[in-house]
């Protein structure tokens, strides 16, 4: 997958031994395609770029002097498991496994049956080294990848190809700089395939790859810096945080006018059916005093009595044998009567009309009246 914008490809080159600076060999990408390369010292200014006006992307590419690469096969296992596994693996092969060793893997194959991984091992001290001479230079990189992952491997025999000053050789299960006796142990007669420059830059068009092992992760993941903060991005996020904002506030204020206007049509509507019987309506509490002094003077409606009073009342015209002494109205609408009745049965069923039937809570208690079947009672809403 190629990437959009500029991106810029370094490996390094010489062993810096006369103390002339870091020299690397670079590519530029533009679009998918290299239209710069060289090498330089100075790979900012050779390719064209400034401090502030860095390239949209960076890949450090390592040759095998600084990276250990190897190929590894499993079975029966998960993507996720196989890159573990890779990576544990590559740190217990390295030679001199220590706590200084860096690693990082990859898939390049994955089937039903099986799954193949590349893994890369570097020193932490050699990584550093290389990532504090790019920030001398003025460039951090996205990406840190081997070199000799850059081709993919053949399907059968060997394949070889060069990068800056490095070879490497390639087979079904090797990715190895490329040196005589190395290919005298494993070619003997065989001619391995050349992959030329083409191809080379090809694939370095392609860059960066998910199935390279990425070495820029854990202590070495690269850090968001301030100048990615340009002040057309500040504008622009600026600009997005106010049309948040906005809306968030026009969300609940369109609600509220939704709402308000749906009330007013309901209002409106009652008042319209009010005003026919009653023409002197303007608002809904005219309308309520209205209704109210037409039913107090037919005598019903909650201006004569309260809900409680009127459920006691209709509760007595129901019942045999009870008559109202006393009737009064108490604090939060709570109604305290005075009832006589022939008898207790009586007043029990009374109690179970008003408390089980209406649902109104009751309190009662017998009066100490001779001869008589008194009982104070309360009854509330």
């Amino acid at each position: 997958m190629s990437v959009d914008g500029i991106h810029l490809i370094l490996s390094p080159i010489g062993d810096n031994s006369q103390g002339t600076g870091a020299h690397y060999a670079w590519w530029k990408v533009l679009s998918g395609r290299i239209v710069q390369y060289g090498r330089d010292s100075d790979v900012l200014a050779a390719s064209g770029f400034t401090q502030g006006a860095e390239p949209d992307r960076v890949t450090l590419l390592l040759s095998n002097d600084d990276a250990a690469v190897r190929i590894h096969r499993f079975a029966d296992i998960t993507p996720q498991q196989a890159i573990a596994a890779a990576q544990a693996e590559a740190l217990s092969a390295a030679i001199d496994a220590d706590d200084d060793l860096h690693s990082a893997a990859a898939l390049f194959e994955h089937s039903s049956a099986a799954i193949a991984a590349v893994s890369a091992v570097v020193r932490k001290s050699v990584l550093q080294t290389r990532l504090a001479q790019l920030q001398d230079m003025g460039l951090t990189p996205d990406y840190v990848v081997p070199a000799a992952t850059l081709m993919p491997l053949p399907d059968s025999g060997y394949a070889y190809f060069a990068l800056a000053d490095h070879n490497y050789l390639l087979g079904q299960d090797l990715a190895a700089a490329d040196d005589r006796a190395l290919r005298q142990a494993l070619l003997i007669d065989q001619e391995p395939e050349l992959l030329d420059e083409d191809r080379v830059h090809a694939a370095l068009s392609d860059l960066p790859s998910a199935h390279l092992p990425n070495l820029r992760h854990g202590a070495f993941v690269k850090q968001m810096s301030n100048a990615y903060m340009t002040p057309v991005r500040a504008k622009w996020l600026a600009g997005m945080a106010a049309a948040l904002l906005i809306i968030t506030l026009l969300i609940p204020a369109v609600r509220l006018w939704i709402y308000s206007s749906a009330e007013d049509a309901a209002i409106s509507a009652v008042l319209t059916k009010v005003q026919a019987d009653f023409p002197a309506a303007t608002d809904l509490g005219t309308a309520r005093n209205l209704v109210d002094d037409t039913l107090a003077r037919r005598g019903a409606g909650a201006s004569i009595f309260s809900v409680p009073a009127a459920a006691l009342l209709r509760a007595l015209e129901e019942s045999k044998g009870i008559v109202l002494q006393d009737l009064a109205y108490q604090p939060g609408g709570v109604i305290a009567a005075r009832i006589n009745a022939e008898n207790t049965e009586n007043v029990r069923l009374f109690m179970e009309n008003l408390q089980i039937n209406q649902g109104f809570t009751l309190t009662c208690q017998q009066c100490d009246q001779p001869g008589q079947t008194v009982f104070d009672i309360t009854v509330r809403g």
